[in-house]
């Protein structure tokens, strides 16, 4: 167990947007796992697969944005990456044989295909692990993508992280959490909304 958060995790686990994301990505820091090394196949069903990449659905509850998706994938390479620096061609090869299958699967009529690589302050990642994610909107609403974080953003980020991570260290589940903010205690972003905590 790791007793001790890095600058690095504080700035990852401050970027998820719900408690429940935040405690399954402090179990994944605590145990040392990357989860897109290590996919949790109760909530990531693997499509499909060949040497070099994988492909799945992102769950409905896991993504804010998922009311406004009509779809949205994560490619990601099988192995654990930091950067796609002399990559030989095979591996964009089957990169393509993502995309092929993506299109023979799904009726993709536009969208967006974004990856998020190296860096998290560059790139507003919520992992360490080069991932692509295929995005497409349902029309009802407008939809965006950050590169980055505003300083004000993060800040919002690192105290909503420093929030969750006292629920955590008092043992709160996610269950626990929820009932919290269904009976008013607390908003979904850890705000006390009553006086006496």
């Amino acid at each position: 167990m790791v007793n001790r958060l890095t600058k690095l995790d504080k700035l990852l686990l401050g970027r998820m947007g719900s408690y429940e994301r935040y405690c399954d990505k402090r179990e994944d820091v605590e145990a040392g796992i990357c989860p897109f090394c290590v996919i949790n196949q109760e909530k990531n069903e693997v499509l499909f697969e060949n040497d070099h990449w994988i492909i799945w659905e992102v769950p409905q509850n896991f993504s804010r944005r998922a009311s406004k998706l009509f779809l949205y994938l994560i490619i990601v390479p099988k192995s654990h990456l930091y950067s796609l620096a002399k990559k030989d061609s095979t591996f964009w090869i089957q990169f393509g044989e993502m995309i092929d299958w993506a299109y023979a699967n799904y009726d993709i009529p536009g969208g967006m295909l974004n990856i998020r690589l190296g860096d998290p302050v560059y790139s507003a990642a919520t992992e360490t692990h080069p991932h692509w994610n295929l995005k497409v909107p349902n029309l009802t609403d407008e939809v965006r993508e950050a590169i980055a974080k505003s300083p004000e953003h993060a800040a919002g980020n690192n105290a909503r992280g420093k929030r969750y991570s006292g629920f955590y260290t008092y043992g709160v589940t996610p269950y626990q959490f929820k009932i919290m903010v269904d009976q008013n205690i607390v908003d979904k972003k850890g705000n006390w909304l009553i006086e006496d905590h």
